[in-house]
């Protein structure tokens, strides 16, 4: 049905149901942080959630979603202690992203047939590919590059930073907040919950940045 659902695997109990996707999803997992949920699918796309629905149901936000491949994508594994994440799909291709910010490292192409499983390889910082035609390959993997935020922070002075809690406040969203004059005011730090009405209806916040 086009979505990913988190279940408590104790009691059964669903928690969220994370809809956004456009397509059958063939592939989900867990950071090794337990703080975000990937998958990706029929419509071309790698997705990541923050996790929040661990102990009871919460919604779990969208953080990022990218465009990966030119065909559904089959399989993910993360590598390199998670902060490498691995896509297979029918386009014949592999492409390794870097995490958390989902950025394409590399793309390795010259797949003989569509992957069918993908395995890390603890401690060398590959992945063992499995296709359909019956072939098996380790393949070594590009380094991950350091994003442009790690260049942009190792170029300039340390600043004296709050880390934003663990889990962030909710807050309702109040209207009317139909325009910029009537924009909701919102903290540092917190997450709105907030629904659409009306077709054309418009939901405004402010916030210092």
């Amino acid at each position: 049905d086009q979505t990913v659902k988190v279940w408590n695997t104790r009691t059964g109990e669903r928690l969220d149901t994370l809809n956004q996707p456009e397509g059958e999803q063939y592939a989900v997992l867990f950071t090794p942080d337990g703080r975000h949920v990937i998958a990706g699918g029929a419509d071309n796309r790698i997705r990541m959630w923050r996790l929040l629905s661990v102990d009871k149901p919460r919604l779990n936000p969208l953080v990022a979603a990218r465009f990966a491949h030119e065909g559904d994508i089959e399989r993910l594994a993360l590598v390199n202690d998670g902060k490498t994440l691995v896509a297979a799909s029918t386009a014949l291709t592999l492409k390794t992203w870097s995490l958390p910010a989902l950025e394409q490292v590399a793309v390795i192409g010259g797949q003989t047939d569509v992957v069918t499983a993908l395995a890390p390889l603890p401690g060398l910082g590959g992945v063992l590919v499995a296709r359909m035609d019956g072939s098996v390959e380790a393949r070594d993997l590009p380094a991950p590059r350091r994003s442009r935020e790690q260049e942009d922070k190792s170029a300039a002075p340390a600043l004296s930073e709050e880390a934003p809690p663990a889990v962030l406040p909710q807050v309702a969203e109040v209207e009317p907040n139909d325009g910029a004059a009537q924009a909701m005011p919102l903290g540092k730090n917190s997450e709105v919950l907030g629904a659409l009405g009306a077709p054309g209806d418009q939901d405004w916040f402010r916030f210092q940045a």
